[in-house]
Parts: structure tokens; sequence; C-alpha cells
């Protein structure tokens, strides 16, 4: 089982999985410091709020696309979860014995002809440090600094959810860059929070405060919930007052979280991807599916999605 993420402020090094930079963690980059107050030059500079929403997707379909390139072209690919047994090995008091170990694996995945040294060492991921990544493009390119968003969610992270808490992200996503969050059930009758989450339009109803890794402060887990889309398993007739789930079908980006924040997801147009933690490099680790085959699993959740003309 892997250690959580040591306490510390987040930096540059501490970003999530190799996104580009075009700002700093937590303040404006020299670029657009250097422009002051010149508001009509950043404007025409930053992404929109919607293209922003695809430039995120587009992130996530490539790594994707680079773990499968990967597979195909030398037996494993760039990403691993964090919870599968090549992690384990790197969890381990003894680094260097355990770096031997993970390369032996490595070894045993690679494909003839090929050394080791001349491919990618894999690095790890799960299904939260998706969202932060994803997260990190989004605001990147509005030239949008990220560290403060992402290292709240991160500071709600405990020895059950290691990386941090999506639904933190996800409402801060809602306050500072306009997302509209979706509590989405696909049948209220046996939905417990429901009835809770209707009536307050938050949540989750109960456990919505945790002591913060890092700040040693108390940080609120819970959700806002603006909309709401119930009963939209077949055979069912939507809940009055909420809609049914195919009026996110058009947002092309959308923060998910399912259990409250111990699962997450990226929303696209009906489809999710998901990292997988127990996945190792020469697994598919990434994976998408359709909304209606995952919330057969996942069934309750809330939806964060992108402003936008959708």
């Amino acid at each position: 089982m892997t250690t959580s993420r040591p306490a510390g402020p987040l930096n540059q090094e501490a970003r999530p999985i190799n996104v580009r930079d075009q700002t700093t963690a937590t303040a404006s980059s020299p670029l657009v410091r250097s422009l002051g107050a010149d508001i009509p030059a950043l404007r025409k500079m930053a992404a929109s709020p919607e293209d922003a929403a695809y430039q995120a997707l587009a992130f996530v379909e490539d790594i994707i696309e680079k773990q499968n390139l990967g597979i195909e072209l030398y037996g494993f690919g760039p990403y691993y979860g964090d919870e599968s047994s090549f992690a384990v090995v790197n969890s381990e008091p003894r680094q260097e014995r355990n770096r031997k170990s993970q390369e032996a694996m490595l070894k045993r995945m690679l494909k003839p002809a090929l050394k080791l040294e001349s491919v990618p060492y894999p690095q790890p991921i799960n299904c939260v440090e998706l969202l932060f990544a994803a997260m990190t493009v989004y605001r990147d390119s509005q030239l949008k600094p990220w560290g403060g968003i992402i290292g709240k969610a991160r500071d709600a992270r405990s020895s059950v959810v290691r990386s941090g808490r999506g639904t933190v992200l996800i409402e801060q996503a809602r306050r500072e860059d306009g997302f509209t969050t979706w509590y989405y059930s696909r049948n209220v009758s046996e939905d417990a929070d429901f009835e809770s989450v209707w009536k307050h339009r938050y949540g989750p109803p109960h456990g919505t405060v945790v002591r913060g890794t890092d700040s040693h402060k108390l940080v609120n887990v819970g959700v806002h919930i603006d909309k709401f889309a119930a009963n939209f398993a077949p055979g069912l007739h939507p809940k009055p007052g909420t809609s049914g789930i195919s009026a996110l079908n058009t947002v092309p980006f959308a923060l998910g979280a399912a259990d409250w924040g111990y699962h997450t997801f990226i929303f696209s147009c009906g489809s999710v991807y998901e990292a997988h933690w127990a996945d190792k490099p020469n697994q598919k680790v990434f994976e998408k599916t359709s909304f209606a085959e995952f919330s057969k699993s996942w069934t309750s959740g809330v939806i964060g999605a992108a402003p936008g003309q959708w």
C-alpha cells in the first residue's frame, strides 16, 4: 500500500502529472506579470472557458493514447496505478532495491530487442490525480494559477483518500470558475443520500469537515448542488424538478466524483474517463466508458460541468 503524499505546500515540482506550464502553481507567470495591467493583451493570450474545456479533454484523451501506444510499441506505457503491484515495490523502505525490482519487472514487460534506457520510465497515477491534471490544463490555458484550487483539494487527503478529495476540487471549481454542479442518482429509491441532498442542495449529509493534512485547519469537503439528474435508470421516470442525464450530453468537460469523492472521473458528452489505480504499466490504466454503463456500478455522485454555451 502506498504512503500518502508528504505534507507541504504545493509547488511546481509537486504538480500533477506532466502537464504543460504557462503559469506557476500559485502565482502569475513572468510573462503575465510583465504585461502588468494590459488586460486586452492578456485576454488575447488566454483561452476562453469553452476552449479551455476542449483543451482539458484533449489532454485526457492524449494520455490515454500515450498509454495505449506505449504498450503497443514497448510493452508498457508511461503510467501505472499507484496501488498496483508495481507501485507496492516502490513504497517499501529500501528505495534502491525497490527501483531495481521495478526495473526487473519492466524488463519482463519490455518487447524484445528494446533497451529499458530508451523507454520513458512510468509514473504513478490514480483517479484523483487524473482530475487534478485535467483541471491544471483547464486553468493553465486561461492563464489562471492552479496551485490554490488543487492545493486545497490535496490538503483534504487522508489515509483512505490518499491524493485528495474530488468533492473539494469540484466545489472550488464551482466557486472560482463557474462550474455547474449536478447531483446524479440512477434510482432515488435506492439512494440513501438523495432526500437529504435534495432538501439541502448540499452533500454529503454527514462528515463534511476534515482536518487538513498540510494546513492542519478544518477543510469542508462538501459540495453545493445546483441541479439534479435523477431516476434515469431504464424504466424509471425522472423525479419532478430534476432532469434526465441527457441534459449533460453536450457538456465536453466536467469533473466527476462518485461516492462523495472516493472515486473520481472525467465526464464528457455522455462518456466517462477513469484511471484505475490497480493497473500495472503493461495494462491500460485508463478507461473510457459510457456514463450509462458506469452508473450501473457508481449509482450516484456529483458532476461539475464547465461553463460554456453547450
